[in-house]
């Protein structure tokens, strides 16, 4: 977040990001790929051109994440361009409202929950219930976010 240009604060064991725009980068995957679906919607909402690099790995999971990846970022209106081993994400200040269909991959159905946030318009997901693999609870604490006003 803080490549992004946020502000991250942490206070009474509680971390606050704030931030009034963000900006692209350059992400390398290679170490992390498992976040590059949540990573991507912030890149959404980054003004610019976000690089998606070292991504090969991403195509070998459970399914093509770059793929279901892109198709979430698309149908929330957000252009990108996809290669073997690469994404670019550009970003946008609102993204549209959708229908997302996770294809049963709980990073693809958090990532369009975080999605929610940086959107004016209804955010549908699918087979929400996919995401109990790896957190069960976190519907019930997306909920409770929301609650607290985040």
């Amino acid at each position: 977040m803080r490549q992004f240009g946020a502000q991250i604060i942490e206070s009474n064991s509680k971390i606050i990001t704030r931030y009034n725009s963000l900006h692209g980068i350059i992400v390398d995957t290679s170490q992390i790929p498992d976040l590059i679906p949540v990573v991507s919607v912030i890149a959404a909402i980054a003004e610019g051109e976000t690089r998606i690099i070292n991504a090969q790995r991403l195509r070998l999971k459970e399914f093509d994440r770059i793929e279901s990846t892109t198709m979430m970022l698309r149908i929330l209106g957000v252009e990108v361009q996809t290669y073997t081993d690469s994404m670019i994400i550009y970003g946008k200040k609102e993204l549209l409202g959708g229908t997302v269909d996770p294809c049963g991959d709980h990073r693809i159905a958090m990532a369009a929950a975080v999605a929610f946030y940086a959107s004016d318009a209804s955010i549908t997901i699918k087979n929400m219930e996919c995401v109990e693999k790896s957190y069960p609870e976190f519907w019930k604490d997306f909920l409770n976010l929301s609650e607290v006003g985040i």
